[in-house]
């Protein structure tokens, strides 16, 4: 069953009014959105700071003269954002040094030969040491993992964790209650949507699931896990072009169930989020049926029950949703102009 609303709130900021695409959210522990992004135009790495909860006010900063691929978490320790991104074809890692993050140091963590993009991170909630997937393309076109050592990455290991075919675009990832890396990614050669189990904090190996291969597969993929452990994948239909949803049945998914979200005419570009309590899926996404950032509100863990909330316009870019009081906070680019939009509940 669909419910549909129309609404631009509760409230709908812009925090950047130049050429904003490639956007990340997280949210610290004082309840104030950071969103990382790339301006078009420059070609820098951005990081707008909301100053309350509500947003009233944000300042810009630049992280780095050139950056794309971004994915912005707070440290556990500090309560300051740490952004991975690939900076001129690289993978690094930004700290920012206070709370205004105008003081940033640049850790750099791989440099493949030929290149990485599509970068998804997450911090250990303990050491506050980043997990970071990208894909590698080119000639090794390979979906690979770093695992820091530390906070500040001094030390590092660089697992390939899936390298037949043409794998690992727009990776997603995601820690488990033990701290062991979930990712899902695109398989391009099969067609299909993949996740990746590693076995160990270190993921000297991995347990590689197809999730589906139904049709033209799934991509643009975002993970998190639940309380029992649980991967739920939300995804972008090739094929019929919906938004689907994907709930594993144990922390291995050694089975799972998959369904379309109703009234989602196009799921590309999508983020999830898990309330707590009840672990119910709420979905940011780009709808090109539309076209609009739409905000689904998933009533069952299978969310084949919703009430669709609709944004404004936006582009054909990443949208990303965090929580905070279980109350959505999502960036995205506006349709009109590549504003960056924060949505605030």
């Amino acid at each position: 069953t669909t419910t549909t609303t129309t609404t631009t709130g509760p409230v709908l900021r812009t925090l950047y009014n130049g050429t904003g695409i490639y956007s990340s959210l997280a949210v610290n522990a004082e309840g104030h959105a950071h969103v990382a992004f790339r301006d078009d135009r420059s070609g820098e790495m951005k990081l707008a700071l909301c100053q309350d909860v509500q947003c009233t006010r944000a300042a810009v900063q630049t992280v780095d003269s050139h950056g794309n691929y971004c994915s912005v978490k707070f440290d556990p320790h500090s309560n300051l954002a740490r952004i991975g991104y690939a900076p001129h074809s690289t993978l690094a890692v930004a700290y920012c040094e206070n709370a205004l993050c105008d003081s940033v140091t640049v850790t750099a963590i791989d440099s493949p030969t030929y290149g990485a993009v599509y970068v998804s991170m997450a911090l250990d909630p303990t050491s506050g040491a980043p997990r970071v997937a990208y894909h590698v393309p080119g000639h090794a076109i390979d979906l690979q993992l770093a695992v820091c050592g530390d906070m500040r990455c001094t030390t590092r290991t660089v697992r390939v964790v899936d390298s037949v075919g043409n794998v690992g675009q727009l990776p997603s990832l995601a820690l488990s209650s033990a701290q062991l890396v979930r990712i899902a990614y695109n398989d391009e050669t099969n067609l299909a949507l993949k996740l990746a189990l590693c076995a160990d904090v270190s993921c000297s190996s991995s347990t590689l699931r197809t999730i589906d291969q139904v049709g033209a597969g799934g991509t643009y993929s975002s993970l998190a896990v639940d309380s029992t452990d649980r991967p739920i994948i939300a995804y972008n239909d090739n094929g019929s072009g919906s938004l689907k949803v994907a709930v594993c049945s144990n922390a291995a998914c050694s089975s799972f169930i998959v369904n379309a979200v109703p009234g989602a005419s196009g799921g590309r570009y999508n983020s999830i989020a898990l309330s707590s309590p009840g672990d119910l899926p709420l979905l940011s996404f780009c709808d090109s049926g539309v076209p609009a950032a739409i905000l689904a509100y998933c009533h069952n863990l299978a969310c084949t029950n919703v009430t669709l909330a609709t944004m404004g316009s936006c582009t054909n870019t990443q949208t990303a949703i965090a929580l905070y009081n279980d109350r959505a906070r999502i960036s995205y680019s506006d349709g009109q102009r590549s504003w960056i939009k924060l949505y605030v509940e």
